[in-house]
């Protein structure tokens, strides 16, 4: 037996089944309608950004959700004309991301040469599996989720408090659109800092 929260997260009974945690959202400090679904966290640090290297990590919205931005927030500045790609990316089934069924690819960029939340507009509805992607044009530091309490029951995650695979990565320049179906190269565990660092808006 599940609970559905308010905000969209499922709670299981204390003590109950192999996911017994929640799956809540957590919240950038600077305002409250920015989440990540399905990931909870301890812990927020900055980390400065892999450059020309996407990296694509797994999120769950478990009910219906319209969203209207994707966000990153830059604490320490790039050089000037520095820029991040976002994107957004179905699901495949097969521990890979897909735009086949109605997701957004490439969203755009955001200038990342001075500091604060950076956003684009989306206008989505989603529920089920997605996955959140960012690529780096120039170096800088961003904020992001440290010491994961829970990470989204999946196939492609660990379960709560493991250490386990949080997402997947692959050199692809961010000047370039990102691919339809991104091939992993690399896999990025809950041990790689900076990972869990892009938001979705409410």
């Amino acid at each position: 037996t599940k609970f559905v929260r308010d905000d969209g997260t499922l709670v299981s009974p204390a003590g109950g089944g192999m996911n017994p945690a929640p799956l809540p959202q957590f919240t950038m400090p600077t305002s409250t309608p920015y989440c990540i679904p399905g990931w909870r966290y301890s812990i927020q640090n900055t980390a400065g950004v892999n450059v020309d290297f996407m990296i694509w990590f797994p999120i769950y919205v478990a009910v219906s959700q319209a969203f209207t931005a994707i966000a990153i927030e830059v604490t320490t500045a790039a050089a000037a004309g520095g820029l991040c790609r976002l994107g957004l990316y179905a699901d495949a089934g097969t521990a890979a991301p897909t735009g086949a069924t109605g997701a957004p690819l490439d969203t755009g960029t955001v200038a990342t040469d001075t500091f604060g939340v950076k956003e684009l507009a989306i206008s989505r509805t989603l529920q089920g599996w997605y996955w959140l992607a960012f690529n780096y044009t120039a170096s800088c530091q961003t904020r992001y989720a440290s010491t994961l309490v829970d990470t989204p029951i999946s196939p492609y995650t660990s379960a709560p408090n493991g250490s386990g695979l949080i997402g997947l990565a692959r050199s692809q320049s961010a000047s370039s659109a990102m691919p339809t179906t991104p091939v992993a190269t690399a896999v990025m565990t809950s041990s790689t800092t900076g990972i869990i660092s892009a938001w979705l808006k409410k």
